[in-house]
């Protein structure tokens, strides 16, 4: 398993289209409203997006000024160092991927892409290119940033990728079913306890330490169905 750290003003500025075009999916999930400051560069890149142009227009019209405002090369180079520090440590707690992989199909890329762009703190990813984003924040502040568990962060959407296809595609989870499974295999491999709040705390008894290495599969699908039949259930007793 290999790692390659992308931290040019090139990669910040690729994710800021799908960024634009995802603020409403981020307001209607109550995550922080965070991507970056209201003004009026937002308001043309959302009339950029709403009007369908292209990925060579949005960055024909709006690289330099992005870069401009948001790419701060000095603190973009330091968090390339800091990310690059702590690849060993990664490497080492996800080296029994491979057992998932083999055990019930957990994805697992032989190199995966950390690009640092824009868009306040926090992660996503990119399941079908092994990809996991990293948002840096509008006013740079390493030694806060310093702070951060990149180690956590990073695993936690490398687990995103991996139960991206035959889990989270297969059972439809929703994004508080999808959030607690993987927060609960970061807690198994990182042994760090924090665990997000919006999660779905009803999969704890199926997302067991032991599922997580022999078949999360079955168990995502047999918890699934019983989240299923409670929601019905309470459906028809709210109509009496």
């Amino acid at each position: 398993m290999e790692f390659k750290i992308n931290s040019d003003p090139e990669t910040a500025f690729s994710y800021l289209r799908w960024l634009v075009n995802s603020l409403e999916w981020y307001r209607r999930n109550n995550y922080p409203a965070d991507i970056f400051p209201e003004g009026q560069l937002l308001e043309e890149m959302q009339q950029s997006v709403q009007k369908g142009e292209s990925e060579d227009i949005f960055t024909q019209k709006f690289f330099k000024q992005a870069t401009a405002e948001f790419y701060n090369e000095d603190f973009f180079q330091k968090m390339h160092a800091l990310i690059d520090s702590k690849i060993p440590c990664i490497a080492k707690i996800c080296a029994d991927f491979s057992k998932l992989e083999k055990n019930w199909g957990f994805k697992v890329f032989d190199t995966y892409q950390l690009d640092l762009t824009y868009g306040g703190s926090g992660g996503s990813y990119n399941p079908c290119k092994g990809k996991v984003i990293l948002r840096m924040p509008k006013q740079p502040d390493f030694q806060q940033m310093a702070t951060k568990n990149w180690e956590r962060l990073i695993v936690h959407e490398m687990l995103h990728i991996g139960i991206e296809e035959n889990i989270v595609k297969v059972f439809n989870l929703s994004q508080n079913e999808k959030e607690r499974v993987v927060d609960l295999m970061t807690r198994y491999f990182t042994k760090d306890p924090y665990m997000q709040e919006r999660g779905d705390k009803r999969m704890d008894a199926f997302v067991t330490e032991e599922a997580i290495v022999h078949n999360l599969v079955e168990a995502v699908q047999k918890g699934k169905k019983s989240l299923s039949q409670n929601n019905l259930i309470a459906q028809c007793q709210n109509r009496r």
